[in-house]
């Protein structure tokens, strides 16, 4: 989200839900929905394929 300069109050308003939730989804301590991943795939004009990989800093480390 960082690259395309999108926040999380940005995404809480797009998903309906509060800027908290955002953050949990984004820690990992709750899981964002399948209706969630394709609202924002549409808003970030991705596909939620690319949502769904990992970070490049953890495919880096399981490489090394």
């Amino acid at each position: 989200m960082k690259q395309r300069n999108v926040r999380q109050s940005d995404v809480a308003r797009v998903l309906g839900v509060d800027q908290a939730q955002v953050s949990r989804r984004l820690a990992g301590r709750r899981a964002f929905t399948v209706d969630e991943l394709g609202t924002l795939a549409i808003y970030l004009e991705v596909p939620i394929a690319q949502l769904l990989e990992p970070p490049a800093l953890l495919v880096d480390e399981v490489a090394s």
